[in-house]
């Protein structure tokens, strides 16, 4: 059985891009301020002053807000009454970034002359907090109701795998009718209709020390020891067709002199398929030491089941068919990384992911935001190849400073912009490019050139499409209640720990 058709707010496809690009410039200027809010992941001081100030923004965009302790910092649950008390819409996003505190006097929020915006977390994921509170402010101001009520999660420790907020997610899961991820989406600005599964694990080896010249032979190296380990498990787990294995960090050891009697490494692994998880962690669970005398211990720090791709296309149909009355022509596929909504997507709940404002660099120094991005236009354009940032700095030292302090460079030839993307103001309109936005009859037939390179209906982008998703119910059009299967309380594999033997 369908939902009965709500009746929709006069013209609102029509008001919604407005509404939203009328916004434009507050939404740059709480982006600015985002980012200058530093919230590094275990920084519980810093995290809560972002989350008060997101607790603040959220209620005066009309939400009610919850503010949930969490180990390393609160969460934040927002809430929106619906017409009905049917399935709940979920939706999922994180404040704390991968940088470390101080980082934005560095990279402080800066916006360029080809469009984008670069600064610590602009990209990954506080560009992504402003269209939500955007987003939900814009349903205030057109004066619509939610269809269904809507659940919004802003975690705290997501760049760590969510070892505590995964349970807040997993708490919201029965009941829920869909969810949506504001991750950013893919590079060409699809939608994620499926991810990878993850796992953070701690290795620790426990050798026995003894001074390197006189008595190595009574010492076992817990180096050596965890080298060959990681080695071994290289090759068992990332030669399987979709696992990835990364060793993010190492230590051990005192000194040159002493056999190292203790080391650990930090790994994070990756897999398309629930069985091959399963096989990893039986593996590193019973893993046997190749010295006599050394011990080894595994720890799941955290973890995310496989949201492996599904043939029930009725989510992603809906947001197509909704994007096309917006003008947003909307793709989706797979992801290669991990995020929450590895949950949702895992327990059967229907989910996209993606929602978030293009752009790019995400974890790096050259992370950027697509300025058009945070309101689109019923026709945006797609960069014209990626960013290289450090080589265009370079290359073009004083086209660097010269954008970053505001002034125009010099010369009337096309020009690359700051991050060394190749673009220019004729191929990519960007706002600040007169070239693109000049309409004068004299500039049609450069027009005609720029659309037939760059015009056709391009990315998600983020944007604010899935605001009237909100407001039309995500699942209404002609989707049946029994195509969207619901999560169950024990519809959640959830492992912190590593037993001898894991389901």
């Amino acid at each position: 059985m369908t939902d009965p058709e709500p009746e929709e707010p006069d013209g609102l496809c029509a008001r919604l891009p407005a509404a939203a690009r009328a916004r434009e410039r507050r939404m740059r200027r709480r982006l600015a301020q985002l980012v200058a809010l530093e919230s590094p992941s275990g920084d519980a001081l810093r995290l809560d002053l972002l989350a008060g100030e997101l607790t603040r923004g959220l209620a005066a965009a009309g939400a009610q807000v919850e503010r949930i302790p969490g180990a390393h910092g609160d969460h934040l649950v927002a809430r929106l009454d619906g017409r009905t008390d049917g399935g709940h819409l979920l939706v999922l996003a994180h404040h704390d970034t991968v940088w470390p505190a101080g980082s934005t006097a560095e990279l402080p929020y800066r916006e360029h002359r080809d469009g984008t915006a670069t600064g610590a977390g602009v990209f990954d994921m506080k560009g992504s907090l402003v269209v939500l509170e955007t987003a939900l402010a814009l349903l205030g101001e057109l004066g619509a109701c939610c269809a269904r009520p809507v659940v919004a999660l802003v975690l705290s420790d997501e760049e760590v795998g969510s070892p505590d907020g995964g349970r807040l997610v997993a708490r919201h899961l029965p009941g829920a009718a869909a969810a949506l991820g504001l991750e950013p989406p893919h590079p060409d600005g699809g939608l994620k209709t499926a991810r990878r599964g993850s796992a953070r694990i701690r290795l620790e080896v426990t050798g026995r020390e003894s001074h390197a010249g006189l008595e190595a032979a009574r010492g076992v190296s817990a180096i050596d020891e965890l080298t060959d380990q990681l080695l071994e498990l290289r090759g068992r787990i990332g030669a399987r067709p979709g696992n990835a294995v990364n060793v993010g960090r190492i230590s051990g050891g005192t000194r040159a002199n002493v056999v190292a009697g203790r080391a650990e490494a930090e790994l994070g692994l990756r897999f398309t398929e629930a069985a091959a998880e399963r096989e990893a962690l039986r593996l590193l669970a019973t893993l046997p030491p190749h010295r006599a005398g050394a011990r080894i211990h595994a720890e799941v720090l955290s973890r995310r089941p496989a949201w492996q791709p599904g043939s029930d296309r009725a989510l992603m149909d809906h947001a197509r068919a909704l994007g096309a009355r917006l003008g947003l022509n909307l793709t989706g596929g797979p992801a290669g990384g991990a995020g929450d909504t590895n949950w949702p997507g895992a327990a059967g709940v229907p989910t996209l992911d993606g929602l978030g404002p293009q752009g790019g660099g995400a974890h790096a120094r050259s992370e950027h935001i697509r300025l058009d991005a945070l309101a689109p236009r019923p026709l945006c354009w797609r960069p014209c190849s990626p960013p290289r940032r450090p080589q265009a700095e370079q290359r073009r030292p004083a086209l660097r400073t010269a954008t970053r302090r505001g002034g125009a460079p010099s010369g009337g030839r096309a020009r690359t912009g700051p991050h060394g993307c190749g673009r220019t103001p004729v191929r990519c309109p960007a706002p600040g490019a007169r070239a693109v936005t000049d309409r004068s009859p004299a500039r049609r037939p450069v027009r005609r050139a720029r659309d037939a390179v760059c015009g056709r209906p391009g990315a998600a982008g983020g944007g604010m499409w899935w605001a009237e998703w909100v407001v039309r119910c995500s699942l209404r059009a002609n989707i049946a209640d029994e195509a969207l299967p619901r999560a169950t309380p024990g519809g959640v594999l959830w492992h912190q720990t590593l037993p001898p033997e894991v389901p």
